[in-house]
């Protein structure tokens, strides 16, 4: 089963956001990185995020019930040992603007289910659903309810960061973008 959730955060609400899920659930986390060769480092304890929150290698956490499996140098045989955890992959910051995170799993382990269905639900409890995506090029957009962004990244959004999708050359908007021919998109 695939459950997921695609979120804009700043790396200091996910800190906190998980500071209380921690607090309520046994878990266990690693950072991931997988270039320039994969790693995956396990964190004694959730605190620990906090003096590599900052660096953009680590592109993913992954969260379990159990301890992470990570004496694999393949991601393929790593992955398959934690099959049940959850992915969180980290909002991207870029010099063009910041790209969204996902969160999400594909366990069908009923216990491990129960767990992340429950974190998920804290993550959409604390982000608003919805919002514009408008291609630069054709300034066609459209409303996508299941994008999802902080109350941090909405000020961020407001004094303008650029937010940008997973892939492609999209731009991302809290309120709709004028697309009236003359007008910039960076007034929007």
């Amino acid at each position: 089963m695939q459950i997921t959730v695609s979120v804009f955060a700043t790396r200091d609400e996910i800190r906190d956001w998980f500071t209380y899920l921690a607090g309520r659930f046994d878990l266990h986390f690693a950072l991931v990185r997988y270039w320039p060769e994969f790693v995956v480092l396990p964190l004694a304890d959730w605190s620990e995020f906090d003096h590599h929150k900052d660096a953009v290698q680590w592109r993913q956490v992954w969260i379990d019930l159990q301890p992470i499996y990570q004496r694999s140098k393949s991601h393929l045989e790593c992955s398959f040992q934690n099959k049940d955890r959850l992915d969180l992959d980290l909002p991207e910051p870029r010099p063009e603007g910041l790209r969204e995170g996902d969160l999400g799993t594909t366990s069908e382990d009923e216990t491990h289910l129960r767990v992340w269905r429950a974190i998920i639900r804290y993550f959409r409890k604390q982000t608003t659903a919805g919002m514009w995506v408008l291609n630069p090029d054709s300034r066609a957009r459209g409303f996508y309810k299941n994008l999802r962004y902080s109350t941090g990244v909405a000020e961020l959004h407001r004094q303008g960061l650029q937010l940008l999708p997973f892939a492609g050359g999209n731009q991302v908007y809290i309120t709709e973008p004028d697309t009236t021919p003359g007008t910039s998109l960076k007034d929007s």
